[in-house]
């Protein structure tokens, strides 16, 4: 029979190993299980798609994406996750991307809200996200060259300084997104509502922009050089500081009293 003073500390101990445990599951809720989560979601989404290939990707890797979650119950598990989350983090993060990669001709219509890639250098290019919800993802820095965006949900969205050079844009919706410094050169923007999002010093160089509108959309500093603005709506657009726009790049374009140019640039406003 055990004595009460062992007895006390055993149970002493054992409280502390459940408040640890709690702590631990706090921590993984609060930084890592809704990446957890969403891995595992859009795991799904493309087994649905492509349940052979998602096989293979399995068997491949020996594990599937997100599922070497610690064990939380043994104390390499917990330990982990306090003091080295940032890691595991990472670790899914990579499978993550490695999923991404392996399907990027599937990911078409797929769930991505809220994807963080922030600050890595993470290649779609060539990726099929047509009609794809990527609402308030942070994809700073992604190349997604000649990628398709097409109708895809694109709103509240963080593209700084990405490569969406050759991209097909037709559709998406860029409700208050944030493209500073992206490089949409040569993409197909014809038709894009581009109201309230954030295209400063973004390079619109040989770019589709016909028939779109850029009313209420940032814009300074932004290269229009050589970009194609037939029938684009202009109507409360502020393009006066803009780099590379020519009179001629606005011959059919529809403009109004609230339009400003550049300095030298005129187009003539229709009469009501």
């Amino acid at each position: 029979m055990l004595k009460p003073v062992p007895l006390i500390a055993i149970s002493s101990i054992f409280v502390f190993y459940l408040l640890l445990y709690a702590l631990a599951s706090f921590q993984y809720e609060n930084k890592i299980d809704f990446f957890y989560k969403q891995s595992e979601d859009i795991f799904s989404q493309l087994e649905a798609k492509a349940p052979r290939r998602a096989a293979a990707f399995i068997r491949g890797r020996k594990v599937g994406p997100g599922l070497n979650k610690p064990a939380l119950l043994q104390p390499a598990g917990f330990i982990s996750i306090l003091f080295e989350s940032e890691n595991v983090h990472g670790t899914l993060l990579k499978d993550l991307q490695a999923l991404l990669s392996s399907f990027k001709d599937q990911l078409k219509g797929l769930n991505l809200s809220g994807l963080d890639f922030s600050g890595q250098a993470f290649d779609l290019s060539h990726a099929n996200l047509s009609e794809a919800n990527l609402q308030g993802a942070r994809l700073r820095g992604i190349r997604l060259s000649r990628a398709k965006l097409n109708n895809a949900g694109l709103s509240n969205v963080d593209l700084r300084i990405a490569d969406l050079s050759d991209a097909d844009l037709r559709g998406a919706n860029l409700f208050y997104a944030d493209l500073i410094g992206a490089n949409l050169s040569r993409s197909n923007l014809r038709g894009l509502k581009m109201s309230a999002a954030d295209f400063r010093e973004v390079d619109f160089s040989q770019a589709d922009l016909s028939h779109a509108i850029l009313g209420g959309a940032r814009l300074d500093d932004a290269n229009f050089s050589n970009a194609n603005l037939e029938g684009a709506d202009l109507r409360y657009a502020d393009l006066s500081k803009t780099i590379g726009l020519k009179q001629e790049q606005l011959t059919d374009v529809l403009v109004d009293h609230n339009t400003s140019l550049p300095e030298g640039i005129q187009v003539l406003i229709p009469l009501q």
